[in-house]
């Protein structure tokens, strides 16, 4: 072989070598675990709880979340999810309520973060979309999940039923507090340092308390005077909800 048929091959060798993937990028899994919780106990839906001089019994908690994404130091951020949703309604054990919901999230770069962040609903740039929008895939084609006469999706459903006459049937009060509008999206960060590595899942707790939500002024909202949240009189009480929401998450 001569001198220039050996490095003509050379070249391609080295051609190949240069357009290959990069085989040293490592990536990591990460487990988000959402939780509730009422007054620091983990939150069974249907258990009861004292509520002021009542009893309560929370029925449903759902909610439309978008943006998800991992934070570095650097101010960087590696996306998760464009849009999700959480339904607590099958939480109505204790195990399944210590446990909470489990996203988890494969391919990620492994290294060292700093926090996560999300957006509680949608932000304006889901404004003027409806479930005919989307493809059946997408969570946000549930037209169950649209509020047709405001014109925008029910970013979260919380409903609790009363107890105070001492019958045990509650029925003396009910809430259903659903919160949408077009600035129903609070943006969510959480502050939590880890490290994903490439050997095993690094899980994260993200816990919601029920309780210190519906505290309004250092008061438990009184469900016998405000009961729900459908007209335009109420959307106080639904910007009031979602910013004790934007503080209330926390990493464990």
């Amino acid at each position: 072989m001569n001198k220039i048929a050996v490095i003509s091959m050379l070249s391609l060798i080295v051609g190949f070598t240069a357009c290959s993937p990069d085989e040293s990028v490592q990536t990591g899994e990460a487990q988000l675990n959402f939780k509730l919780e009422y007054g620091g106990n983990p939150l069974v839906v249907d258990a009861a709880y004292d509520y002021q001089s009542n009893s309560v019994r929370f029925s449903e908690f759902n909610f439309i979340y978008s943006n998800l994404k991992l934070l570095r130091a650097d101010g960087s951020s590696v996306d998760l999810e464009e849009v999700g949703y959480l339904d607590f309604g099958d939480t109505n054990t204790e195990e399944a309520a210590v446990n909470g919901l489990n996203k988890s999230y494969v391919d990620l770069p492994i290294g060292s973060y700093t926090g996560i962040s999300f957006t509680y609903g949608l932000d304006d740039s889901y404004l003027d979309k409806t479930p005919a929008d989307f493809s059946t895939d997408n969570v946000l084609s549930n037209a169950g999940l649209y509020w047709v006469a405001w014109g925008n999706y029910i970013i979260c459903k919380l409903e609790a039923r009363f107890e105070s006459n001492g019958d045990g049937l509650y029925d003396d009060a009910s809430f259903q507090y659903h919160l949408g509008g077009d600035t129903a999206f609070r943006t969510v960060t959480i502050d939590r340092e880890f490290d994903l590595i490439t050997d095993g899942i690094t899980s994260i707790d993200l816990v919601l308390d029920l309780r210190k939500i519906l505290l309004i002024d250092n008061e438990l909202i009184d469900p016998f005077e405000f009961n729900n949240t459908h007209t335009s009189d109420m959307e106080w009480l639904i910007s009031d909800l979602l910013d004790n929401v934007q503080t209330e998450f926390v990493a464990e």
